[in-house]
């Protein structure tokens, strides 16, 4: 397995750590490989590892190419709001995987973004905003996901959303509506945002799973493929729900291969 880490953009600390795997002769190879970014949580002061590197590799242990998106964050409240630096690291970084497709066999077709809580904020903001390169340089054709998976994800900054997120974004806990429209990814789906699919612990105390749920009502409005998951059990950052991870969580922990089936149902899985 090739792994490295690279730069995403001028301008942004932001880096990519690969996981990709190479050909044998030994082992069914294939020409182009699915590839998920995974992008962790840790309310944008932050890029927690429970959900970045683990997530990564159990992909790699399904035949997927993987990488850990490091997007910009505001570690200190007394250091300035990343505002949109994030969502533009990530628009480069699918941006960098196509560029680098045949070199690290990655099918440009079959780029997916997995987040978890802030991590799944910045990939629901990728999937709708991939189009508007007014406001995002990075964004366009070329920074389109072809799916989301998106794990007790911050979605609102309105009354459901987390504010310590939005804060780090804007600079202030006391933002208005116009804040509000802009971090609100529910508030901008459409036809054109990729198959989504989501999953959340109602006993979430942290991010309500109602965040989950109103998405999963505009992209259903939107005609827009997804599949929602909710567990009875389970709690905010939760991961893999491994003891490595944090904590055991049986029931919960299947929103791993429940997705990688419906990654194959959606046509975006590793060649049998």
């Amino acid at each position: 397995m090739i792994c490295k880490t690279v730069p995403v953009r001028e301008g942004s600390d932001a880096v990519l750590e690969l996981y990709i795997l190479e050909k044998s002769c030994e082992w069914k190879t294939y020409e182009k490989r699915p590839f998920v970014i995974v992008c962790p949580g840790g309310g944008y002061a932050m890029c927690g590892d429970r959900d970045s590197e683990p997530v990564a590799l159990e992909y790699v242990g399904a035949r997927y190419h993987s990488a850990v998106l490091r997007y910009s964050i505001r570690p200190q409240e007394s250091d300035p709001p990343v505002g949109d630096a994030p969502f533009r690291d990530l628009f480069a970084a699918i941006r960098l995987v196509r560029k680098h497709a045949e070199e690290w066999g990655a099918d440009p077709d079959r780029i997916i973004l997995e987040g978890d809580s802030a991590g799944a904020h910045a990939a629901a903001m990728a999937g709708v905003f991939w189009q508007d390169t007014g406001r995002f340089p990075e964004a366009g054709e070329e920074a389109k996901p072809n799916a989301l998976v998106l794990g007790y994800p911050v979605i609102s900054a309105d009354a459901d959303g987390h504010k310590f997120s939005i804060a780090n974004l804007c600079g202030t806990v006391d933002y208005g509506e116009d804040v509000i429209d802009a971090y609100s990814a529910e508030r901008h789906v459409g036809s054109h945002v990729p198959p989504t699919f989501l999953w959340h612990s109602v006993c979430d105390q942290t991010v309500s799973f109602v965040n989950s749920c109103i998405f999963a009502q505009e992209l259903h409005k939107a005609g827009v493929p997804f599949e929602l998951h909710l567990f009875a059990t389970g709690w905010h950052g939760l991961g893999l729900g491994k003891a490595e991870v944090g904590g055991v969580e049986p029931n919960a922990a299947q929103w791993f291969p429940i997705s990688l089936s419906w990654l194959k149902a959606m046509g975006l899985a590793p060649a049998d």
